[in-house]
């Protein structure tokens, strides 16, 4: 298990793409706060506080540029034949999935942090306000949140690069699934399900950012979010996991 972690650790730190990708996707999640801090102090907008911009902050952090870091991450490894050098040393294919999954949460948390710091600077220097003890709780909760929708997009996204195992092609139907997963929800929704508390919509990973867009929020709701996002992991990495184990390493 050393040996795959420290080789996956290793590339993660010689890769540019990395960290390149999470300069992108920062800034295009400080533009978005920067605009909305700018309009609102010179009345374009409703003078807002700091609750409000860290709403806008965790919903512009983009799951899209984190689907290439991980489609890279994960598809590199089969097109270049360094899983199956791995696999031939008599390393498991459990260990191998499993160190691809706690490397992409890491890097989920990365790639979170990272934003949610320069965002509270920007916040902090652009808006002029203090942080108050609601807005604490947002930060607080919304990093959470975010965290957990992240660790439940990483678990897509290797389950697609695990079946496909080419960077380009899990990259390109990570997008897709993207756009097309709140769709298929909603039409679930309004063809199948008929409860008053569970939809769908509610326990997809994109669900999170209704959350950055409310005051308050229905604790059922979240439980029933969180509950959700926790058996998406668990199953996606099971099912990776299998289809690793059944398929030939070419």
């Amino acid at each position: 298990m050393n040996r795959v972690l420290q080789y996956d650790i290793f590339k993660i730190k010689k890769s540019k793409y990395v960290w390149i990708s999470t300069l992108v996707a920062l800034f295009i999640s400080i533009l978005a706060l920067t605009v909305t801090i700018y309009a609102s102090k010179n009345g374009k907008y409703i003078k807002i506080g700091v609750e409000q911009y860290f709403h806008v902050l965790f919903d512009s952090i983009s799951p899209l540029i984190f689907s290439i870091i991980v489609g890279i991450f994960v598809g590199s490894d089969f097109k270049n034949g360094t899983i199956k050098n791995i696999a031939s040393k008599g390393i498991t294919r459990d260990k191998i999935v499993f160190s691809k999954v706690i490397l992409s949460f890491i890097l989920a948390i990365i790639f979170i942090l990272v934003h949610v710091i320069f965002g509270i600077l920007i916040i902090l220097t652009m808006s002029n306000q203090s942080i108050t003890y609601s807005a604490m709780l947002i930060l607080f909760r919304g990093l959470f949140l975010s965290i957990l929708s992240f660790f439940a997009y990483s678990s897509i996204y290797i389950f697609i690069a695990f079946l496909v195992r080419s960077s380009g092609i899990s990259i390109a139907i990570s997008i897709a699934v993207n756009a097309i997963l709140p769709t298929i929800a909603l039409l679930i929704d309004s063809l199948i399900i008929r409860s008053e508390r569970l939809y769908a919509s509610n326990v997809m990973p994109s669900f999170v950012s209704t959350f950055f867009k409310q005051n308050t929020i229905d604790t059922q709701q979240m439980i029933i979010y969180i509950v959700a996002m926790i058996v998406e992991i668990i199953v996606l990495y099971l099912l990776t996991d299998v289809l690793m184990k059944k398929r030939d390493i070419k």
